[in-house]
C-alpha cells in the first residue's frame, strides 16, 4: 500500500473512534426522557373499584392496562369535570412487588380518553390516555354493571 491510502486509513479510522468516543460521553450530560411510568414486571396486580367492590383484572388486562398508562400525556389541571363523562368506577389500585401501592383516580372522559389524576406521576396536573378511548373500553368489561 502506499503512504497515501495508509494515511487516508489511519484518518477514517480516527474519525471512527472520535465519533464513537463522543457519543458515550455525550449520554453523561444529558438524561433520556422516558414517558415509561410503570413497568410491567413490578405489577403485581391491578383491581378496579366500583360501587365500594374491588374488581381484579386478569393478565392480559393488565398489560393492556399497563401500556395505555404508559402512553398517558401530561395535562395541566383543568376544570375536567364541567366537559366530561363521569366514570362509572372510583379508583384503579395498581399491587406493585416492593413498592406501596399505586392508585389512580379518574376525573373523566373527554372524547373516550380517560383523564385521571396520579399524584406519584404527575402531582402538578392530570395525566390523558393517548389511545382512542382504549382504558374506557377495556375497564367496563372488568365489573359488572
Amino acid at each position: 500500500m502506499s503512504n497515501k491510502t495508509l494515511t487516508y486509513l489511519l484518518g477514517a479510522v480516527l474519525i471512527g473512534m472520535m465519533v464513537i468516543f463522543f457519543s458515550n460521553v455525550a449520554t453523561f450530560f444529558y438524561e433520556p426522557t422516558s414517558e415509561k411510568y410503570l413497568d410491567y414486571n413490578f405489577v403485581r396486580g391491578m383491581a378496579v373499584e366500583h360501587k365500594g367492590k374491588k374488581y381484579t383484572l386478569n393478565f392480559e388486562q393488565q398489560n393492556q392496562v399497563t401500556q395505555q398508562l404508559n402512553q398517558a400525556i401530561h395535562v395541566r389541571r383543568q376544570n375536567f369535570e364541567q366537559n366530561s363523562v363521569t366514570p362509572n368506577f372510583e379508583r384503579i389500585i395498581i399491587y406493585l412487588f416492593d413498592e406501596p401501592d399505586l392508585v389512580i383516580s379518574p376525573i373523566g372522559f373527554v372524547n373516550n380518553q380517560l383523564i385521571f389524576e396520579a399524584a406519584d406521576w404527575n402531582p402538578d396536573g392530570y395525566l390523558r390516555e393517548t389511545g382512542p378511548g382504549v382504558l374506557k373500553s377495556l375497564l367496563s368489561t372488568t365489573y359488572d354493571p
